[in-house]
């Protein structure tokens, strides 16, 4: 009868980890897919607009860099951004623009921020 207890005993302990293994494994695979997908997002700038200003932020160094607007005509360019650095294009009018740089296309639009007021409801005091 003891016996019988230390062969569950052994079984349970060995399935404990077998399963401590397996959960390894699965973390592991987890944590190096995740770190792959974030190197290969990992973008040599990243552009957005702000009161009609296009804000480019250089993660690292840019050369020819452009700004089109919707018709291709070029409304900024500069010839080189450092690395960890930013630049801005004022643009006239709201609508889409193209960043370009090297061989990275990215798309902003610019568009009217709407102002938001926040009004007080009255509370009734008895």
């Amino acid at each position: 009868m003891i016996k019988n207890k230390f062969d569950l005993l052994k079984i349970g302990v060995f399935l404990l980890g077998i399963s401590g293994i397996i959960i390894a494994f699965v973390v592991f695979d987890m944590y190096s897919t995740f770190r792959g997908e974030q190197e290969k997002y990992k973008n040599s700038f990243y552009a957005h607009c702000s009161e009609k200003a296009i804000i480019i932020n250089a993660n690292g160094d840019l050369h020819n860099v452009e700004v089109l607007n919707n018709q291709s005509h070029v409304v900024c360019s500069f010839d080189g951004i450092p690395a960890n650095s930013e630049e801005l294009c004022v643009v006239e009018t709201e609508g889409f623009y193209i960043v370009k740089a090297e061989n990275k296309k990215d798309v902003v639009e610019c568009k009217k921020q709407i102002k938001r007021t926040i009004i007080p409801t009255p509370i009734a005091i008895d």
